[in-house]
């Protein structure tokens, strides 16, 4: 009779003996692309050990033998197709990480679930297009081939005993570094199952009326009688003329600088590397030290400018909805009236450029007495660059970019030519704000890393890099104002030049509206305005 520890024994090394095949076939769909792509990684930087490589594929080792050991409780066709959905789990999770390693050039983090969630179908279509090549499709099917490979070998049953020995000592090997997970767990959001909790974890944005506020609020001067916040998308700075670039991309909003009407700011950055952080930074009073599940028990900016007596209306040429949900249009909600401009989502099908916003702009600004708030999002430099801008507004061609490497010609020729229409967008609305009581806000939710971090990358912020970290926070911030408005505050006009160069972080918006606007708090958050505002100096 078998003693408790024989049984114990048996059952540990079960996975070995019976399903040996499946532990290795799916360690490798789990694993290999972490422990490929994060050795690559780790050439040339410094900050990266190669070592982590195997560290993460000895994660996925663990968990594999883990799952094939709880394969082992079923039999026979329930084993069979609890295999299958693990076989098929399995290739997905290698698409996944060779996507982000490729693509993003580190691995996953749990913000990929939110990014996933509040995208709808047709921008995710535009990102595969613009991203998926021949890098991506060769590693999976080098991958899918040798594990085809090992299921053929244990098929024909040419799996000698030396070769499933080797194998057995190897998989052993791995599962004795068990410790090196307590010692490092934060990383479990990489690995094959903890994708899976991550995603079931993930929750999607509540209707925010539930969480809005009346606020009590004074002010020192008179209010305008509008307001525009323009919201642009994916622009980095470094790309403007207006901020010193060498191509002339904003002719329009270089011209009206001269006017000294025009405050371009250059010590602000976003609070976030992708749209669904940046909204939560710039819409609320969440900063980067609260907890991420505390965002909507923050104030809103829209519950501010309500409480000071503004109609607010929201018009934009994004997308409202999205695969699970959408942050941006819940926060639309939260104003008296949206206008959607165009074709529901953003993505190959929209033709809609950005001019579209344009007339229901104009439109906004019949009528008096009335104080209004009025938001345009713009598509503004959202990838596919090309689709973004018309062709009267192909001011750059390949032909201008002839000192950088061939590959990064075509993408910086269109990026720069979206640079120059979202050029005309903005002054455009700024322009029809002439002869109004008016203030103009300008800045996009985040910026893109054009070649900043590498030579081969242009897209989203890649989170494991400080130096597309600091591309992907790049971000221009303008204000505007009206001769009509500027004569009754020359003391304000003075404030922002003063302030041109001071650090400030799109968390902290709705301070720097208030100020601009003369407005603050009554009771305990009195004085926060001065203290986190781009215009004051107890914010350095």
């Amino acid at each position: 009779m078998k003693t408790i520890f024989s049984q114990v024994r048996d059952f540990l090394l079960k996975p070995f003996r019976e399903n040996l095949e499946v532990m290795l076939i799916l360690c490798l769909l789990v694993g290999a692309a972490d422990g490929y792509f994060w050795t690559i990684h780790a050439i040339g930087k410094p900050e990266i050990s190669p070592a982590f490589g195997a560290y993460m594929f000895i994660h996925s080792a663990v968990l594999t033998y883990g799952i094939v050991l709880l394969l082992g409780l079923f039999r026979d066709t329930a084993q069979k197709c609890i295999r299958c959905i693990v076989y098929i789990l399995g290739f997905i999770n290698l698409c996944i990480d060779t996507g982000v390693h490729v693509i993003m050039k580190c691995g996953f983090i749990s913000d990929f679930v939110a990014i996933i969630m509040g995208t709808n179908t047709n921008e995710t279509k535009e990102f595969l297009g613009m991203y998926i090549n021949s890098d991506m499709i060769l590693f999976i099917a080098l991958v899918s081939l040798i594990a085809i490979g090992i299921h053929l070998l244990f098929k024909k049953k040419r799996i000698y005993p030396s070769i499933r020995f080797a194998a057995t000592c190897v998989s052993l090997i791995l599962l004795s570094s068990l410790l090196l997970i307590a010692r490092k767990s934060k990383n479990w959001d990489g690995v094959f199952l903890m994708k899976i909790v991550t995603c079931l974890k993930y929750k999607p944005t509540p209707d925010l009326h539930e969480f809005s506020k009346t606020y009590n609020l004074t002010t020192n001067s008179s209010l305008p009688t509008d307001v525009v916040l323009i919201l642009g998308e994916s622009l980095n700075k470094s790309h403007m003329s207006i901020y010193g670039y060498d191509k002339k991309t904003t002719p329009l909003l270089d011209s009206l600088n001269c006017t000294g009407r025009l405050f371009p700011f250059d010590g602000v950055k976003s609070s976030g590397i992708g749209t669904i952080p940046a909204f939560r930074f710039m819409m609320t009073s969440m900063t980067r030290e609260d907890e991420e599940m505390d965002w909507n028990k923050k104030f809103f900016l829209t519950d501010i400018i309500k409480s000071a007596g503004y109609d607010i209306r929201w018009i934009s040429n994004q997308a409202s909805a999205g695969i699970h949900d959408n942050i941006v249009a819940r926060f639309a909600e939260l104003s008296d009236s949206v206008i959607w401009c165009g074709t529901k989502f953003v993505g190959p099908s929209k033709t809609d450029l950005d001019e579209v916003v344009l007339e229901p702009t104009q439109s906004r600004l019949s009528g008096s007495g009335e104080h209004r708030f009025t938001v345009v999002h713009l598509c503004g430099n959202h990838e596919n660059f090309r689709s973004r801008y018309s062709s009267d507004f192909e001011r750059f061609s390949v032909e201008d970019y002839t000192t950088k490497p061939e590959g990064q010609r075509q993408i910086l020729s269109e990026y720069d030519n979206s640079v120059v229409y979202n050029d005309w967008i903005v002054t455009s609305i700024m322009g029809m704000m002439d002869g109004h009581d008016a203030v103009v806000f300008y800045l996009p939710d985040h910026s893109l890393d054009i070649f900043d971090s590498s030579d081969d990358y242009a897209g989203h912020a890649r989170g494991n890099d400080p130096t597309s970290i600091a591309a992907g926070k790049n971000i221009p911030f303008l204000i505007y104002l009206t001769n009509k408005f500027s004569e009754g505050h020359p003391e304000l006009e003075e404030r922002l030049k003063s302030s041109l160069h001071n650090d400030f972080e799109s968390e902290n918006l709705t301070y720097a509206i208030m100020d601009v606007l003369g407005l603050d708090f009554v009771g305990d958050r009195q004085g926060a305005v001065k203290q986190y505002s781009l215009l004051s100096q107890d914010n350095q």
